[in-house]
């Protein structure tokens, strides 16, 4: 997020030639904090974990970009 000194948390998946965003209102201090963030996202959205927002919930373009 420019001039904040913060990282947006989004992400694209893509599958069979298609492809969608994802992000989050979370933000981090660091880029290698924001890397994290980013593929523990990827994880829970692809293993459909029972603890992620729906994909309805999470899709839309990433902030700050």
């Amino acid at each position: 997020m420019r001039g904040t000194g913060q990282w947006a948390i989004g992400i694209v998946i893509g599958r069979w030639g298609t492809k969608r965003a994802f992000d989050t209102p979370d933000t981090a201090d660091s880029e290698e904090a924001a890397n994290e963030m980013c593929w523990s996202l990827g994880r829970r959205i692809i293993d459909q974990s029972p603890h992620v927002l729906t994909l309805a919930d999470l899709a839309g373009e990433p902030r700050g970009v």
